[in-house]
């Protein structure tokens, strides 16, 4: 009965056979949420058998709600927030049943690589949870079945990259992490990508607080080519890429302050 309310709600909602999306968005919204509870009784009743899809889709559900929660103005609160508690439960339980054979990820192939984004998907769902020792170990998962099957179209090498590297910095691993934002950048055509900027700009912010308080002066080689290259990205400028473009002017102007004699940082920083 559930899984026919479910199926009757998405109908209703615009995504049923009969493609006919409700003239009011609330409407739709509610539709959806109905169809989303219903789904969720039917998961929790034994011996019922979810297809994967159904599973996925219940997963992509809860985890958009935890994820527009976390990013959006009062991403403070999500910890103590009971709604993105439980959708966080919620949608780990499911990725957890779709991408885990046992206690390892889901060898992927050909024909099922849709699983590589539902796997960044379950990593970010550990960072809001704090486990970004779980999140870690995933990403190696993943990245090193990236790297043993090139034969494989992959899609989200990069992202999974990018994920790996603030990963180690949330754990205070900031060689690993610097090694890694370096790499990304490094990998980057003439035409930087977003994440390719960002990956530069936390490049450029690691390597600075890796370097000794004696090397920090502007007659240091190291500290000169980080300079140029945060004014390199703030100088070219894209759209799409902002505000790490804005970040790198305000981070170059925090490092020349910061290499300044004390008594000239002020007037040197603004």
């Amino acid at each position: 009965t559930h899984l026919q309310l479910y199926n009757a709600y998405i109908s209703l909602a615009g995504f049923g056979e009969v493609n006919q999306v409700p003239a009011n968005p609330q409407q739709q919204t509610e539709f959806i949420e109905n169809a989303a509870e219903h789904l969720q009784e039917a998961t929790m009743k034994e011996g019922l058998a979810i297809k994967e899809e159904n599973r996925l889709w219940l997963a992509n559900h809860y985890y958009q709600k935890v994820k527009e929660f976390h990013e959006g103005p009062r991403s403070q609160e999500a910890s103590m927030h009971p709604e993105v508690a439980n959708a966080i439960d919620r949608a780990s339980s499911h990725y957890q049943e779709v991408l885990f054979s046992g206690q390892k990820l889901t060898v992927i192939t050909a024909n099922n690589l849709h699983l590589e984004h539902e796997m960044l998907k379950f990593a970010k769902l550990l960072e809001y949870q704090g486990n970004n020792d779980q999140k870690l170990t995933v990403l190696k998962d993943l990245l090193e079945q990236q790297s043993e099957k090139p034969e494989i179209n992959w899609m989200s090498q990069k992202q999974a990259l990018y994920e790996l590297a603030t990963t180690y910095a949330a754990l205070g691993q900031k060689e690993s992490a610097y090694e890694t934002y370096s790499f990304i950048n490094s990998q980057a055509n003439h035409f930087p990508t977003a994440l390719a900027n960002n990956a530069s700009l936390e490049a450029a912010r690691l390597h600075f607080e890796l370097l000794e308080e004696g090397l920090k002066n502007e007659s240091n080689e190291e500290v000169l080519a980080i300079l140029n290259d945060l004014k390199e990205l703030q100088i070219r400028k894209n759209a799409s890429s902002e505000p790490a473009h804005l970040e790198a002017a305000l981070e170059y102007a925090r490092i020349r302050s910061d290499i300044s004699n004390p008594e000239e940082q002020d007037n040197r920083y603004l």
